[in-house]
């Protein structure tokens, strides 16, 4: 008995060390950088970047991620983005490819420093590719589609996760992917974290509604999902993804939902579970997974890391053996197959079926003949170029620095 007591002060101590170490790098960034918003309304673009890497990589990684892929399943429930995405056959034919595509040019400006020459090139292929489909994407579909990046993935740590989010990470959302969007030319962009959340709510009332464009691309994400299951578990798969939907989401695609009430349940309690688990009991990470492998000679880049389909990952060799018997039994995909390109993926050619390796070249011209960090729209929204801070000016007149000539200079934002 007295062996057991023994015990309590070990499970105690224990138990306050988590308690320092779980909060100790948001009380630390909010020491850095105040806790309100007077305090850290100045705050800039890469101190923001910093906050969101440490909110994806290392605090919330598993929540982060799904609130990002839901932020893009929303977008294709407003029917005028799902007829372009139907029309290219990419949400249709090739969702697996479609889905790692985007994973990786977010990935390479989100993970990489956002000034780098990687950053650069994701971001211009991006505004290249967009280019490509002219008046068909308009502008506030592409306003909606930064805001939901901006809210969605902290909304649902916020519903989900360990802790709630703080003002001060909500705000370096919006400063993060506000820059962003200003090196795609977007305009009219929502001023704040709060106001992006309001575009969202009045944008989808206004356009979210039911369409057979919608509900093939329902069928398609869901049959990806399903794909890296056993096939028994596909009626698991499609209940689970129709229980993280609100009605309106669910609705727009067109999905028949039975009861959900007592899967939804479950997963709030399995979540909640974890969730007290994770607060009370568990450290936190001080190392994360490596999504990005290194480019070898002939200009290629390896993805280390996959969520559904293991596009450019290289092999599965990092993996248990019981892993590759589970995957090869149920016929799942294998992380090396030809199919999935092994060999990596080249930044500036990636993209649609009928754009891919098309427009590298003009991409890597105007990033070298530029600025490391010049954007431009290539003439989809205007023939301005972008510098960092977002100021626009006619194209051939970029600042040496990349700075607005007649800007602010602790800003960099246009005064004129």
């Amino acid at each position: 008995m007295f062996s057991y007591l023994l015990l309590v002060p070990v499970v105690v101590s224990y138990l306050v060390l988590v308690r320092s170490l779980r909060y100790r790098r948001i009380e630390q960034l909010q020491k850095q950088h105040g806790s309100t918003s007077a305090q850290f309304k100045n705050l800039n673009y890469k101190d923001a970047q910093a906050i969101i890497g440490k909110m994806g990589l290392f605090e919330f990684p598993w929540i982060f991620l799904a609130g990002k892929d839901f932020a893009f399943l929303r977008a294709f429930a407003i029917p005028g983005i799902s007829k372009v995405s139907v029309a290219a056959r990419e949400m249709v034919d090739r969702v697996g490819k479609r889905y790692a595509d985007t994973t990786v040019l977010v990935g390479e400006f989100l993970i990489n420093d956002i000034d780098s020459e990687r950053a650069c090139v994701a971001i211009n292929r991006m505004n290249w590719i967009h280019s490509r489909y002219g008046s068909k994407i308009k502008m506030d579909q592409m306003v909606y589609t930064l805001c939901l990046l901006t809210c969605e993935a902290l909304q649902w740590i916020d519903k989900y996760d360990w802790r709630q989010t703080t003002a001060l990470e909500k705000h370096a959302s919006w400063v993060f992917w506000n820059e962003v969007g200003r090196r795609m030319g977007l305009e009219d962009v929502p001023h704040s974290f709060e106001a992006c959340a309001v575009f969202i709510e009045d944008f989808e009332t206004r356009t979210m509604a039911p369409s057979k464009d919608n509900a093939v691309i329902a069928k398609g994400v869901f049959s990806l999902y399903a794909s890296t299951v056993p096939a028994f578990l596909t009626p698991v798969v499609h209940a689970v993804l129709i229980a993280f939907m609100d009605t309106r989401l669910s609705g727009a695609f067109k999905l028949s939902t039975p009861s959900t009430s007592f899967v939804q349940s479950f997963l709030c309690f399995l979540l909640d579970v974890r969730k007290y688990l994770v607060r009370y009991f568990m450290l936190p990470r001080y190392s994360t997974l490596q999504v990005f492998g290194e480019e070898n000679a002939a200009g290629y880049r390896p993805m280390m890391f996959w969520e559904i389909e293991p596009w450019y990952v290289a092999s599965s060799k990092n993996t248990n053996w019981l892993y590759s018997a589970y995957t090869r039994f149920f016929g799942l995909p294998i992380a090396g197959e030809a199919k999935f390109r092994p060999e990596g993926y080249k930044l500036q050619e990636i993209g649609p079926k009928n754009l891919e390796g098309k427009g590298g070249e003009e991409v890597m011209s105007f990033v070298k003949e530029n600025d490391v960090c010049s954007f431009t729209t290539f003439g989809q929204f205007s023939n301005e170029i972008y510098t960092v801070g977002g100021c626009p000016m006619s194209v051939g007149k970029v600042s040496e620095k990349g700075g607005c000539p007649m800007g602010s200079p602790e800003t960099g934002v246009c005064t004129m």
